[in-house]
């Protein structure tokens, strides 16, 4: 190859590798990857924690064999879902290079369970338990 050829193929891998870095960083986040049903294995999609996007902003609430058990509003920082009620704080962090969201929960200040979730759908309606 000529010595022009592999300058523009170092600049070709330089700028996609670039653009992957600035993806997996969480820097640029294309669409949004928080709405939806996550849990634990990913499915059924009737327990977990449901998450959508308002007009105000995120919120979240837990779902019970269907029912959904209060919702709570979320502040947007980068990759990171965070909201506080009294004593208790939650952080949803979405890691992109592995398409999980780390649920992490805080209680007076003491750090509570901490667990990756898969996400079980992508609809943000509370979901009918199966029969």
């Amino acid at each position: 190859m000529s010595k022009r050829a592999w300058i523009v193929v170092g600049v070709v891998a330089a700028v996609v590798g670039s653009l992957a870095a600035i993806y997996l960083t969480g820097l640029v986040i294309v669409g949004d990857p928080f709405s939806g049903v996550w849990n634990v294995e990913g499915k059924p999609a009737h327990t977990g924690y449901l998450v959508k996007q308002t007009d105000e902003g995120y919120v979240f609430t837990a779902l019970v064999g269907g029912e959904a058990v209060g919702w709570h509003s979320l502040q947007r920082d980068g990759r990171t879902l965070a909201g506080e009620w009294g004593s208790e704080r939650m952080t949803f962090e979405y890691q992109p290079w592995s398409g999980h969201l780390v649920w992490t929960s805080w209680d007076h200040g003491r750090l509570g369970p901490h667990s990756p979730l898969k996400k079980a759908t992508d609809d943000t309606s509370v979901p009918k338990q199966a029969e």
